[in-house]
């Protein structure tokens, strides 16, 4: 009987860490997540179009200065992001990505404060709803 209730205590206790390592997810823990690494676009999805490809070979370095650079070696696009809690804005986990490029026009389109679904040291996982459109923004981390 005590070996059955040890085994349901231990069950219960790794089911519990489990579902709330995202719920652990706070500001400073996106950021540090952010500048650890590079990163490329694994997808960008604006509603039904996906617009995965128009980031290809770019790598994007999230900075401690608040600045982001996109680069795939020959050009090099620079913005600002930041990460923060959110007030006003629904949310699944409370935090927000902020991502501004002014040009070209298809790093100006990634310009949102994204809702954070999820973030560890290799996705990080973006929404931003606008009415009934969805679009989605995935970050898989690369070799620093």
């Amino acid at each position: 009987m005590n070996r059955i209730l040890l085994l349901f205590s231990v069950l219960a206790l790794v089911a519990c860490s489990e579902n709330n390592e995202t719920e652990k997810l706070t500001r400073e823990n996106l950021f540090q997540i952010a500048v650890s690494s590079k990163w490329q676009v694994n997808l960008y999805a604006n509603g039904d179009d996906i617009k995965t490809d128009d980031y290809t070979n770019y790598k994007f370095n999230f900075l401690t200065n608040d600045s982001v650079k996109a680069t795939n070696g020959t050009n090099t696009y620079k913005g600002s992001w930041y990460s923060g809690n959110t007030e006003n804005t629904p949310s699944t986990l409370g935090l927000i990505f902020n991502i501004e490029f002014e040009t070209p026009e298809t790093y100006a389109l990634l310009s949102r404060e994204w809702d954070v679904i999820s973030a560890d040291q290799g996705t990080i996982r973006l929404r931003y709803i606008n009415g009934e459109k969805v679009e989605l923004l995935t970050f898989v981390s690369t070799a620093k």
